[in-house]
């Protein structure tokens, strides 16, 4: 712990904006796999097909949002991206996602799901849009975000958002969903 404080001091002498950003709130971000349908050309990720079909542990990533629950400086929000965080339904693990969500309405924590939406028209779509609307009724109203793709890199992007709109507003629940390009 010592050598922890000291290694703090001398980085707050020779950066001393360290200790004011130390102190601001801070939300959690899970690139919860690398694994995606697409190959997007401008993917920060490095995502694809060619990557692991792996993803981060349920287990690993309630333990990591149960330990910043015990910090003042967490604000209670996590985001969950990839990859493609939906590839666990691709794989057979319909229950990756619910796990997810659940834990986080269960403890207060507001959700940010970033998704590609190319999924929309697959057989285990229903499936996403149920358990995305059980999780936007089970938390404070507003609580799940669902953030998706729209740009040139995505392909069928502008019908996959109107798709997954349409599909989740058909649904129960109140849920946020912003689009970004």
């Amino acid at each position: 712990m010592k050598l922890l404080q000291n290694y703090t001091n001398f980085t707050d002498r020779l950066l001393p904006v360290g200790g004011i950003i130390r102190n601001f709130p801070y939300v959690m971000v899970f690139k919860t796999t690398h694994w995606c349908t697409l190959r997007c050309a401008h993917c920060c990720e490095n995502a694809g097909n060619f990557q692991p079909k792996k993803l981060i542990p349920a287990q690993t990533i309630k333990n990591y949002i149960s330990q910043a629950k015990r910090d003042a400086q967490f604000d209670n929000n996590v985001v969950f991206t990839g990859g493609e965080i939906m590839s666990s339904y691709i794989w057979g693990d319909d229950k990756y996602l619910p796990e997810l969500l659940d834990f986080c309405q269960n403890h207060g924590i507001a959700t940010d799901i970033k998704t590609n939406a190319s999924w929309v028209n697959a057989e285990f779509a229903p499936c996403v849009f149920d358990d995305l609307s059980k999780a936007s009724q089970n938390g404070k109203p507003y609580n799940l975000q669902i953030s998706l793709s729209l740009d040139r890199y995505h392909t069928r992007c502008v019908q996959n958002c109107a798709k997954f709109i349409h599909e989740l507003s058909r649904r129960p629940g109140q849920a946020i969903i912003h689009i970004s390009s």
